[in-house]
Formats: structure tokens, C-alpha cells, sequence
């Protein structure tokens, strides 16, 4: 959220997809679209389910916002839209995997509903520093 003059700013995202629903390969991805911007600004980001397991109706969230864009509300107005979104098609589990050291990001996923169910070790191999990192298991389950 951006503050101004002391006052909170939601941000307003639509997710939109090149193509319909698919989920022959496993994953989807949908652009983040702030309809505010102009041009090319206007994508603030990327959305992707990925790990679609139909018979258990589950699959992974991960999110991309764009660098000088970060710390503005658009990563949870991203996981907000996707979560109204995945209900309605009949998902009934959401999870995510967070580096450790990735606090925004688990801001984000908590400020959404997810709940941390524990900490995967040696999980990532992390390119900017030398071997792997843990990381922490975010779900969400929707009511039937």
C-alpha cells in the first residue's frame, strides 16, 4: 500500500490470461494489470498457479512483481484477486513455498489467510548466495 498524506491506498489488479483456463501442463499464469497505468506500466506483475494436482484440488501460488514496483500493495492485491478467483473454479487448497530470509513475500501470503504449516529444509538453490535455503509451506483451504 502506498501512504499518502497519512492515508492507506489500496492497489487494484486485474489478472489477466492469454488463454482460457488449461490445466493440461499442470500450471497457468495470468498478468497483473494495474488498468490505472498506461502502456507497458500497466503490468505490475505475475501471477502463476502451478503443481495442479486435480485429484486432490490443490495447487501452488508463486508471485513476480516488478522490482521498482515493490512495496506498493500490488503482491497482495495480486494473491487477493487469484484467491477470489481459484474459489470459484473449485480449488480447495492453495500453498506457496517462501524462502526464509523472503519477509515481504510472507507478509503478503499471511495478510491473504495463508497460514504457515512449517519449514522445508535445503528447499532452493539460491543463486545469489552459495548452496541451498529453506523455505517456509504457506496454505490456504477454502471451505466446501
Amino acid at each position: 500500500m502506498i501512504k499518502n498524506n497519512g492515508t492507506k491506498i489500496k492497489q487494484k489488479v486485474v489478472l489477466k490470461s492469454a488463454t482460457e483456463l488449461n490445466w493440461e501442463d499442470r500450471r497457468h499464469t495470468l498478468a497483473a494489470v494495474d488498468e490505472s497505468r498506461e502502456g507497458e506500466d500497466a503490468l505490475v506483475g505475475v501471477v502463476e498457479l502451478t503443481d495442479y494436482d486435480p485429484l486432490n484440488e490443490r495447487c501452488a501460488i508463486g508471485i513476480w512483481v516488478r522490482p521498482e514496483l515493490r512495496g506498493r500493495g500490488y503482491g497482495k492485491a495480486m494473491v487477493a484477486e487469484l484467491v477470489q478467483m481459484v474459489k470459484k473454479i473449485g480449488i480447495h487448497t492453495l500453498y506457496a513455498l517462501v524462502g526464509v530470509n523472503n519477509m515481504a513475500s510472507r507478509r503478503v501470503f499471511e495478510s491473504a489467510g495463508f497460514m504457515m504449516r512449517g519449514r522445508l529444509k535445503d528447499w532452493e538453490n539460491l543463486p545469489k548466495c552459495p548452496g541451498f535455503g529453506d523455505a517456509w509451506f504457506f496454505q490456504l483451504v477454502f471451505d466446501r
